[in-house]
């Protein structure tokens, strides 16, 4: 029988601090044990005898102690006594606190802030008081804003325009009198020309079949008023799109496109956040138009179409056929697949000489195949234990 080990004794400091009552006296104890150090306060009843044998306010060296005293150090504590004060290297203060260890607790003091500003710029905001564009032209009243563009600021139908003729996707709001309501920037008389620079005139504009053209953005689906170049140095009209990064769904007579940027948008959101393409294609409507009271028409088969298109042109990126001289069409079957990185390859991750390896080692350079149709492997992957 193995006898338990004895607990090491505690060194302790006995701080007597006098009381005004002449029968209590208030006893600090810090204790050392293992390294760490304890404290303990507490109020003792004792008689003016006692008081006048042991010194008032005495710092008692420390000293080892076998028995503790006959009161309980924590519900004899007086609520009106002074909290301890610990100085140097018996117990280390705590890390002083900065408003920017919590900053949800900082925010909920300025939530009504934001709460008015929030709403404050659903509406005009300051720009209610001006009456005149900032060109001057008092001819119309500054009532459209971009919510793309950076500011709040507000301008006529003629500035509108003219500032976004090299970026004809933003969207544009129109304050009727009590709120501001979508509009598009076609409705306000902005063409986008194809084929030439947003500053040069084509003489030859050939506008899109129906004058109803349609492209898929990062910041929903837009009808604009789109013009292809005839000039006699033109591009085919799919060509002329892919000229201004937008993907054509058809390459005869396009009617809708899609911008690079959804598109990369797309790809990205499908490996990370597995995102259905029905569901992100109806977010982009939504994001259009989230009140239902203009139905927009439904391209969804035809941005499949595209995605599948972009994610065919990617695989053959990725494997070098963009800059193979015999391009798309000497490419052999299973060139476009992803080689395995754990299968055995020769020059890439087998030493130098693992065919002339010995017998009892060449097990390690082979390829094992198995087929799990039916998820059967998987099973045998548990634990032994």
């Amino acid at each position: 029988m193995t006898r338990a080990a004895k607990k090491p004794k505690l060194q302790v400091e006995r701080f007597i601090q006098p009381s005004s009552t002449p029968a209590v006296k208030l006893i600090r104890e810090y204790a050392f044990t293992n390294g760490c150090t304890t404290l303990q306060t507490g109020h003792v009843s004792l008689g003016e005898a006692a008081l006048e044998s042991e010194p008032s306010g005495s710092l008692y060296k420390p000293h080892a102690i076998q028995d503790w005293p006959g009161y309980n150090d924590w519900d004899e504590v007086s609520p009106s006594c002074d909290p301890p004060i610990i100085t140097g290297d018996v117990l280390q203060d705590k890390r002083k606190e900065y408003a920017a260890d919590n900053p949800l607790l900082v925010w909920l003091l300025d939530r009504q802030f934001f709460l008015d500003k929030t709403i404050f710029l659903e509406g005009r905001g300051h720009e209610g008081r001006h009456t005149v564009c900032l060109c001057g032209s008092e001819i119309e009243e500054p009532k459209y804003r971009c919510r793309d563009c950076f500011g709040m600021e507000m301008y006529c139908r003629h500035c509108t325009v003219e500032r976004h003729q090299s970026s004809p996707l933003h969207v544009i709001e129109e304050w009727n009198g009590s709120f501001f309501q979508r509009t598009h920037l076609k409705s306000l008389g902005l063409r986008v020309q194809l084929g030439h620079p947003p500053s040069d005139h084509c003489y030859n504009p050939r506008p899109s079949t129906g004058n109803d053209f349609i492209i898929v953005d990062i910041n929903g689906i837009h009808d604009v008023a789109l013009d292809f170049c005839g000039c006699h140095t033109a591009q085919l009209r799919y060509k002329q799109l892919l000229q201004v990064r937008w993907y054509p769904a058809t390459t005869t007579d396009p009617q809708t496109a899609a911008t690079f940027n959804i598109l990369e948008h797309y790809q990205l959101l499908s490996f990370k956040s597995k995102i259905s393409a029905y569901e992100f294609y109806h977010s982009l409507a939504r994001h259009s138009d989230n009140t239902g009271l203009s139905p927009i028409k439904d391209h969804y088969s035809v941005f499949m179409r595209i995605v599948h298109e972009w994610c065919h042109l990617r695989q053959l990126r990725r494997s070098g056929r963009g800059h193979d001289p015999g391009g798309i069409a000497e490419t052999k079957a299973g060139e476009l697949a992803v080689v395995c990185p754990a299968c055995p390859h020769a020059g890439k991750n087998l030493p130098q000489g693992w065919e002339n390896s010995p017998s009892a080692t060449r097990w390690l350079y082979a390829l094992f195949v198995a087929i799990d149709a039916n998820f059967r492997l998987k099973r045998k992957a548990v634990s032994s234990d």
